[in-house]
């Protein structure tokens, strides 16, 4: 059985050095599941083990050329996934240390305020990043989070396949993940300026 599972990971790493998408597809449903069990149990959210699985898809077909046939695909998806678990604890770590230092500075507040106003400032950005998106990633993206629609769903309302919304979906994240970095890295380099 084992052996029989390593013949089907060389081939499907031959087929992703090749560019072949449905490899990436069958990969994908070869490990998402363990993947995603493996995120949940680290970081104890479904979100972010959605998203931990979605980048290390990403990741994958972006190093697709360099990937090893001979190398165990597994091994090389649970390190992936791993490290960035890690990235997020050291973030949310980083994060965490910095508002702390910062709330020594500011004149206190209702803590139900507070968290109102961060949540509406987030939601704001969130926003205005799913506006940027394509027009139909954005639908896709809405009927996914905003309308609870399964892929399943979305693809026959929409007339395409599920591997296409699984597409857009993980490109949508990277959009709207890449956008919130940049937002609050431009505040946090203001923020730590007017505090320092």
């Amino acid at each position: 059985m084992k052996q029989g599972l390593e013949s089907k990971e060389k081939k499907i790493v031959l087929a992703l050095k090749g560019g072949d998408s449905r490899a990436l597809k069958a990969l994908y449903e070869l490990y998402s599941g363990k993947l995603y069990q493996y995120s949940l149990a680290i970081c104890k959210s479904s979100m972010l083990a959605e998203d931990v699985v979605q980048e290390v898809f990403i990741k994958i077909w972006e190093k697709r050329e360099t990937l090893k046939e001979e190398h165990a695909i597994q091994s090389f998806l649970f390190t992936i996934a791993r490290h960035r678990l890690l990235d997020l604890i050291k973030r949310a770590a980083k994060e965490a240390e910095v508002f702390r230092e910062m709330a020594g500075h500011l004149p206190t507040m209702d803590h139900q305020i507070e968290q109102s106003i961060a949540y509406q400032e987030r939601y704001t950005h969130v926003q205005h990043a799913i506006s940027n998106l394509p027009p139909q990633r954005q639908l896709i993206f809405r009927l996914s989070r905003e309308e609870g629609l399964s892929y399943a769903e979305i693809a026959q309302n929409l007339g395409i396949t599920k591997g296409t919304v699984n597409i857009q979906i993980v490109k949508a994240l990277k959009s709207i993940r890449d956008y919130l970095d940049l937002k609050e890295a431009v505040i946090l380099v203001y923020l730590l300026h007017f505090f320092l």
